[in-house]
């Protein structure tokens, strides 16, 4: 097949145009550990943001960092925030179960009851604002 060089040289531009495009936009990934979830650089392997409680929260950072042209900063920061308000609601729940299971005494218990049911709540207003991203 013989194609003009100067079509060539044409179809060669707009080729390099185009995996230029491809090779500047990040490609992340994500990733399970032991402490949930992570999402990563595909190429360098650093991490954008880790202890993910959910895999549908990732996907969804993804989803938006591919529909942007950059990483947006805040986003990231807001999710920091959502989960390490997540972790620490957990947390205390798993502390005031433990306590439940050890005191004998009853002003305690009742306290920790009230304690508990609250950080409940706290904690699947984390978890729908997290499934909710």
């Amino acid at each position: 097949m013989n194609i003009p060089k100067h079509k060539k040289q044409k179809v060669l531009k707009e080729f390099e145009k185009i995996t230029t495009k491809v090779s500047k936009k990040p490609i992340y990934v994500l990733k399970k550990t032991k402490e949930g979830y992570s999402v990563i650089h595909f190429v360098t392997g650093n991490s954008l943001i880790t202890h993910i409680p959910y895999a549908k929260t990732g996907k969804e950072l993804i989803k938006y960092i591919d529909k942007e042209k950059h990483v947006c900063h805040e986003r990231i920061n807001r999710l920091n925030k959502m989960i390490d308000h997540y972790y620490k609601h957990l947390n205390d729940a798993y502390f005031y179960k433990h306590t439940l299971k050890t005191t004998k005494d009853v002003d305690k218990v009742i306290m920790t009851e009230a304690r508990l049911d609250l950080t409940m709540m706290y904690l699947r207003d984390a978890r729908e604002q997290l499934t909710n991203f």
